[in-house]
């Protein structure tokens, strides 16, 4: 998203991602838990929740986004032991 970073472009970029790659390849970054330099942290997802809601995507959606993708991925990715 362009501009100064906030909930609601956040929300436009997931959205838009979700509908160019498909919502199972959408996720939040690291960058949430406090580790980088993002103006937002995560004790902002339950508002970037109810904006992601107010957009149209469904709770399944959303809960891939807000990590269920990131851990498929991971075990996919990541050996078993």
């Amino acid at each position: 998203a362009l501009g100064p970073p906030s909930l609601e472009r956040i929300a436009e970029t997931l959205c838009y991602g979700v509908e160019l790659v498909g919502p199972g390849h959408m996720a939040l970054g690291s960058d949430f838990d406090g580790g980088g330099a993002a103006p937002l942290d995560a004790s902002e997802l339950p508002a970037l929740t109810e904006k992601l809601l107010r957009a149209g995507l469904d709770e399944d959606v959303i809960a891939g986004v807000m990590g269920g993708n990131a851990v498929g991925f991971l075990r996919q990715a990541l050996p078993e032991s």
